[in-house]
């Protein structure tokens, strides 16, 4: 009876609205398949609630919503330039949730905006001496970085003693593979982190 229940709930979700009926479908999903009765059934209706599922735009918005609460909750995203930073604080090279509230945060955010060869986003995480560099200036990075047949990929940030970070990236040009690492240096203006200097190399 659950399952067929559930297989009614499933349609109706389909067609209907999604939020009220797939979860009641779910429910009964569950209780016909720990029924040896209605197992058949209940893997109709849980086929059947699957495609309900993937076919519900209602379902997806909330999934989506779910979705942001929870990287704003655990840092997976973040508005970098907004964010408190403490050069203090230590990062843990195994844990990438240790970045949160480090200049780690902001460097990478930088690199994002390189590889998407973003150039006038990611001059905004540069310090004023950095960006009045020709090489630094927002077309040339939109130019060069936007150049790339594969965009350019973060591997590791690492920090070293000296309070500055290693960043380890690849990325393709030319039809070949190249591998390279920046040592960068940051300041804190106010509660904003930004790179002061870059030391690049790249593997040949």
């Amino acid at each position: 009876m659950f399952g067929l229940l559930g297989v009614i709930f499933g349609i109706l979700g389909f067609f209907t609205f999604g939020l009220i009926f797939i979860p009641l479908g779910l429910l009964c999903t569950v209780i016909s398949l720990a029924s040896k009765r209605g197992f058949l059934l209940g893997i109709i209706s849980l086929i059947m609630n699957v495609v309900a599922i993937s076919a519900s735009p209602s379902v997806w918005l909330v999934i989506a919503s779910l979705s942001n609460q929870y990287e704003s909750e655990t840092g997976q995203h973040l508005a970098p330039l907004e964010t408190a930073v403490d050069s203090n604080k230590k990062v843990d090279s195994s844990n990438p949730y240790s970045e949160m509230g480090t200049p780690a945060t902001v460097i990478r955010a930088f690199y994002d905006e390189l590889s998407a060869g973003n150039g006038n986003e990611a001059v905004k995480y540069l310090s004023d001496d950095m960006r009045a560099k020709k090489n630094f200036q927002s077309d040339a990075i939109s130019k060069f970085y936007g150049s790339f047949s594969q965009p350019l990929s973060i591997t590791g940030i690492f920090p070293t003693k000296d309070g500055a970070y290693n960043v380890y990236y690849s990325y393709k040009f030319s039809n070949k593979v190249c591998d390279g690492n920046s040592t960068v240096y940051t300041i804190t203006e106010g509660n904003r982190s930004r790179a002061t200097s870059l030391k690049i190399s790249v593997a040949k």
